[in-house]
């Protein structure tokens, strides 16, 4: 009786992480005293990658494009300034010297290779298909208006004054037509290379289109000469001048077919009868030889085989469709009028801000191109030069880092910007936009004084992730028709846009790492409050039925966020957003509905996040000097 020796313990990751850095540092010292080509060898050596390589599909393929790299390497260590930036420098070097590099052949004989003329040179196949000999060539470089020629420089078109037509020049006559000339060379020889690759059989296969296009390919043989070379727009001309001179009247079996010793040849028109019997034939024989094989297979098997050939069969006996059996009508029917049940959802965002909610509910944040600009007056540039836009975002910069503890003077406040100015927070030209006057008479409101008093439990700029369903958007009046509005609360009330979302409910959401400025303090450093930790969400299932996952209501977007000032308390939350539009008192209970909705999602975000109760929500206008409480 044999006893099995136990297998060794697989080693720890911290183990292999650790050998695989002292072999990676072995190696970059190699590249370090000696060559590419050298290091890579012995990459491949020790962890004999073409082994592994030879282990997958299409293994030889993979090693032959390895053996291809290490050739390149071969062929680059001669220079003396290595580095993989030169490498990578050098290959870009041979594709733009016309030397692309197909992938490189498998040892194998029976394959069919994909490949340009270019690629194919040197090489020999027993059979090669040319096909699109009816493209036309490329001129698109010769009918610009500056052609670069090297022996008549720049050649522009003339354009007389006052006229709208030009007409070429005579160098730019010259140098079209010697670089047409050039180009048609190139395409000669590329031809010529395309001719000579196959070894027993060569497939030329072309499409041209116009008025008797048969009649040009059994006319009577023109002369080679330049001048008809010239006149080719596609290699198919070369060919059709080039047929005539080695076919015979005797050679033609009608008018669409030939053969003689050398050749043969078949022209075939878009609704030929001739395609559709050969392509009848070639189903045919498969569709006897599935019902041969169909014996020999399992039941399972047999059957799919032949549903996989009596659909071919149809394909190829379209007009005798009727002659199916009526359960495969059926199921062609099903499938054809099949459509996805959720298509209602995919209109709907997976991810946004608020930013683009608003937009999409064509209530566009257009505060920062109106600071301070009065209705109705195209005012693009104000104090210092800057524009509308820039002096809204310097006044947000300046209420993010500003020191809260240093905001009850004016002179204050002017002392905080050129603090940040000197930090790089602010320029001096947006420091000189600033109006102090403004910012002044907010921190010495009723709010800023508040905010100030819990100055340590402040935190700035906080953002958030989270989830909301899209019938919940809706009902904020963020996305969809349903909409609704959020109305001016009167102090001291709040309401969540909606009236029917439960503030408490986690349908799911989490906070993000936030950025904090000069002033910002820990939450647990006022109000006696802990760090406000996120709460684990519990998010609602998701409907189990198809239909209710996909209804549009009751698909999820995830909603991102960044909250202007945050005041977290131990068991409630305050929240401020600053507001820069500038417009008449008369308009406040507009703006605010307009914001409303932005401000409910914030709130309802914290309070999922934190799990605890955003009991005040303010909007100050900067502009107007009025903070409203929602």
């Amino acid at each position: 009786m044999g006893v099995r020796a136990p297998e060794p313990p697989a080693a720890p990751p911290f183990a292999k992480a650790s050998a695989f850095l002292a072999r990676f540092t072995a190696w970059r010292e190699l590249l370090r005293l000696g060559s590419l080509t050298q290091c890579l060898e012995r990459v491949l050596a020790e962890t004999h990658y073409e082994s592994l390589l030879l282990a997958e599909p299409r293994g030889s393929g993979r090693v032959a494009n390895v053996r291809r790299l290490l050739d390149l390497a071969r062929q680059f260590d001669p220079y003396q300034r290595q580095g993989l930036h030169r490498f990578l420098q050098f290959i870009a070097a041979q594709e733009e010297a016309e030397l692309d590099h197909a992938p490189a052949p498998a040892p194998t004989d029976n394959a069919v290779r994909l490949m340009s003329i270019h690629q194919s040179k040197g090489l020999e196949f027993p059979v090669v298909v040319v096909a699109g000999l009816g493209t036309m060539f490329n001129e698109r470089d010769l009918r610009g208006d500056i052609l670069l020629d090297e022996e008549f420089g720049l050649c522009p078109m003339v354009s007389p004054p006052g006229r709208e037509r030009r007409y070429a020049s005579l160098p730019h006559w010259l140098a079209r037509r010697r670089g047409r000339r050039e180009l048609l060379g190139e395409e000669l020889r590329l031809l010529y290379v395309a001719l000579t690759r196959a070894r027993d059989t060569l497939l030329l296969v072309g499409t041209a289109s116009g008025r008797d296009v048969v009649e040009k390919w059994r006319g009577p043989a023109a002369a080679l000469n330049d001048l008809a070379l010239l006149k080719a727009r596609r290699p198919l001309d070369w060919l059709r001048l080039w047929l005539p001179g080695v076919t015979r009247d005797e050679d033609w079996r009608g008018d669409v077919s030939g053969r003689n010793e050398l050749l043969s040849w078949d022209f075939y028109t878009a609704d030929d009868e001739r395609l559709r019997r050969e392509g009848r034939d070639s189903v045919e024989p498969s569709n006897e030889r599935s019902e041969a094989s169909a014996s020999s297979m399992s039941g399972k098997d047999a059957t799919r085989e032949e549903s996989r050939f009596a659909r071919a069969s149809s394909v190829g006996r379209w007009g005798s469709i009727e002659s199916h059996p009526a359960g495969d009508l059926e199921r062609l029917r099903a499938k054809l009028d099949w459509f996805y049940p959720h298509t209602p959802a995919t209109h709907e965002l997976a991810k946004t801000s608020v930013t683009v909610l608003r937009r999409r509910a064509a209530e566009a944040d257009e505060e920062a191109g109106h600071w301070f600009r009065p209705r109705g007056v195209v005012a693009p540039r104000v104090r210092g030069g800057l524009t509308a836009t820039q002096v809204g975002l310097a006044h947000h910069a300046f209420l993010q880092g500003v020191d809260i503890g240093r905001t009850a003077t004016a002179l204050d406040l002017r002392n905080e910007a050129a603090r940040l100015t000197d930090a790089g927070v602010l320029t001096e030209r947006e420091s000189a936009a600033l109006d102090f006057a403004a910012l002044l008479d907010f921190w010495e409101s009723p709010v800023g004084k508040q905010v100030r008093e819990n100055e340590r439990s402040v935190q700035r700029e906080v953002p958030f992730t989270a989830r909301f369903t899209v019938a919940e958007l809706a009902a904020m009046g963020l996305m969809g028709s349903q909409k609704s509005e959020v109305r001016s609360q009167e102090p001291g009330q709040r309401s969540l846009a909606g009236g029917g979302i439960s503030a408490g409910s986690h349908e799911g959401a989490f906070s993000l790492p936030r950025r904090r400025g000069k002033g910002d303090r820990r939450p647990d450093e006022g109000w006696g409050s802990p760090t406000p930790t996120p709460v684990t969400p519990h998010p609602s299932p998701l409907p189990s039925s198809d239909e209710g996952r996909g209804s549009p209501g009751a698909e999820f977007v995830i909603v991102q966020g960044v909250a202007d000032l945050v005041v977290f308390g131990a068991r409630e939350i305050w929240l401020l957003d600053y507001k820069t539009d500038h417009f008449d008192a008369a308009e406040l209970p507009a703006k605010v509905r307009e914001h409303g909705p932005q401000l409910t999602l914030y709130a309802l975000a914290l309070e999922r996040i934190y799990g605890k109760k955003v009991t005040r929500t303010w909007l100050h206008f900067l502009a107007l000097g009025r903070t409203e409480l929602l």
